[in-house]
């Protein structure tokens, strides 16, 4: 929907699209820690799955999979653009499964050979259980920014906004 479409839209339906903008984030969040908790538990091995036997090939797999999916909604938005925020969404969770697994992918980087404060940083960094602790940090700030970030959009008051352009221009 262009800019001009959304000035003109009525503020019921206005609501209603936001209201459920909203909706399905929350959806997709609760879906996210559901699945962070799984891959947290299979991670730390408390659980085992007989089919999957190496967490980082997998954790490997999913973030292929999800770059894949990516660069689709990024190529099929040029015929459909809300495809466009899908393909945002696989790349904000193509990062975090990046991050989650990046102890396998930095393997060779002893932190102890670092310097002091960069070797801190690297073992922060590489711990698997704190690594879903960010991510889930960051979760819920997304949910509380996109909840903000919507509101102020639907109770921003539109008539302060013209009143205001109309003495601009007077002036």
């Amino acid at each position: 929907m262009s800019k001009t479409d959304w000035k003109n839209t009525p503020k019921k339906l206005k609501e209603e699209k936001l209201t459920n903008r909203v909706l399905i984030n929350f959806g997709y969040i609760l879906l996210g820690y559901v699945l962070l908790w799984i891959f947290y538990l299979y991670a730390t091995g408390r659980m085992s799955i007989q089919l999957l036997t190496s967490y980082p090939i997998v954790m490997l797999c999913i973030l292929i999979l999800f770059l894949a999916g990516m660069a689709a909604c990024y190529l099929l938005a040029k015929r459909e653009p809300g495809l466009k925020n899908y393909g945002h969404m696989l790349l904000g969770v193509s990062a975090a499964v990046f991050y989650l697994n990046f102890a396998f992918y930095t393997r060779w980087l002893a932190p102890t050979a670092l310097p002091g404060p960069l070797a801190s940083f690297v073992s922060f960094v590489k711990n698997t259980a704190k690594s879903y602790s960010v991510v889930a940090i960051l979760m819920l700030v997304y949910l509380v920014f996109m909840i903000v970030y919507n509101s102020f959009i639907l109770y921003k008051n539109p008539a302060k906004t013209a009143q205001s352009k109309k003495k601009s221009k007077k002036q």
